[in-house]
């Protein structure tokens, strides 16, 4: 994949010589960056159906950027060694081919290149985490996708300097602290301050909505539309269920839950731990079975046997049991 991205960040640039600026195809490929690690989870389709979207618009832009020279009686540079697929082409066949350039261009490398090129690769995927969470905050950060796509159209080159890549890292590292600052700016205008606030300490039914994610314009959404009611399971099960259309593929969604504890001691020491259970996913279409107070569980498949955590049955929740040992130490060292 990544040798799609950089060969679709070349013809941007191309276009932008143009005046002509792609935001869709932009956003499409800083999008696929920042949720490139989460790719291990899908499934053959999924991936061949992201693969397929990144290649229309490789194919897109090279033309546009082709008819645009025709146009404009300029001379083309197209690029070498272009990526070529018909619909037919399988998953085995697009990977063998990514090996085979990936090794090509990185045994030319020496060490410092290497150390160099995996730090690029990181920095670049976390400025694309959070341009997407400022484009979820309907903002745009146009030096920071200038970077992204100028990081990416090095690796086009035949040779690449050690010191361009640490420059370009370099680059990218200051446009990913200003991103870090416009988020958190805008955030504040919209939702305000993070302050401190008192809670009710108390056990009785009711009294809060378990709330999961980390967009915050879905959780004003939600939080609007519940004010001054109680929601009931159907209510939660129609909130999920579109956010797995939203945001998911094929009806589905890979999940995880993710849980957090904190421990005052009685001389006061305050200690937290997280610790995270995966191999779940989420749907678009609901289970049969209600579980009256978990609703999640009607919309929740483990990927080991795509049965619906309501359905599951006890001996199968015991075999499919994680080891939490981890979580009693903490309890036990930090009580």
């Amino acid at each position: 994949m990544f040798i799609l991205f950089r060969q679709i960040a070349y013809y941007l640039i191309k276009l932008k010589e143009f005046d002509i600026w792609k935001e869709d195809v932009i956003l499409d490929v800083i999008s696929e960056i920042a949720l490139i690690d989460a790719a291990k989870d899908l499934s053959e389709a999924q991936i061949l159906d992201a693969f397929s979207k990144q290649y229309i618009n490789l194919v897109k832009c090279r033309k546009e950027y082709l008819k645009t020279c025709k146009e404009k009686d300029v001379q083309c540079d197209d690029l070498k060694n272009l990526m070529k697929f018909s619909p037919k082409t399988s998953l085995s066949s697009i990977l063998k081919r990514g090996d085979k350039e990936f090794i090509h261009k990185y045994k030319k490398f020496n060490f410092e290149k290497k150390y160099y090129a995996e730090i690029l690769s990181g920095v670049i995927k976390s400025v694309c985490v959070n341009l997407l969470s400022l484009h979820e905050l309907n903002q745009t950060c146009t030096s920071a996708e200038d970077e992204v796509l100028k990081a990416l159209n090095l690796f086009n080159a035949h040779r690449v300097q050690a010191e361009k890549i640490r420059v370009s890292t370099d680059a990218l590292a200051k446009c990913d602290v200003e991103l870090l600052y416009l988020i958190n700016a805008s955030q504040v205008e919209k939702y305000g301050k993070i302050e401190k606030t008192d809670v009710s300490l108390s056990t009785r039914p009711n009294k809060a909505v378990m709330v999961s994610g980390s967009n915050l314009e879905d959780l004003r959404k939600v939080l609007e539309a519940v004010e001054g009611k109680e929601i009931d399971d159907e209510e939660m099960i129609e909130h999920y269920t579109k956010l797995v259309k939203k945001y998911g593929k094929n009806g589905k969604i890979n999940a995880k839950w993710v849980y957090g504890i904190a421990v005052i001691n009685e001389s006061g020491k305050e200690s937290t731990y997280t610790w995270k259970k995966e191999g779940i996913y989420l749907v678009d279409k609901v289970c049969k079975k209600i579980s009256t107070g978990y609703p999640l569980n009607s919309i929740t498949k483990y990927t080991k046997n795509n049965k619906y955590l309501a359905e599951i049955t006890e001996e199968e929740k015991e075999a499919m049991k994680q080891d939490e040992q981890d979580v009693v130490n903490f309890i036990a060292e930090n009580i």
